[in-house]
């Protein structure tokens, strides 16, 4: 049986869970003029991310779906 663990927004926009998002999803593209222009802003970009989640108004993007084939589909 699984737990169901409720109401886990504010420990997923803790500052440092955001930080490390953002260092994760950031690798091998720190010469990306995207990226670069957040992290010059990283901690005012990260907070107001956090508010966002907070406050239930962050837009998430939408999903993109896709095959892998390793070795078989």
């Amino acid at each position: 049986m699984v737990k169901r663990v409720g109401n886990l927004m504010p420990r997923i926009a803790e500052t440092e869970n955001l930080r490390e998002a953002f260092l994760r999803s950031a690798r091998g593209k720190s010469d990306k003029h995207v990226v670069m222009e957040f992290r010059d802003h990283l901690d005012e970009n990260l907070e107001r991310i956090r508010n966002q989640l907070l406050d239930g108004t962050y837009q998430f993007g939408d999903y993109h779906f896709f095959t892998i084939y390793d070795p078989k589909k």
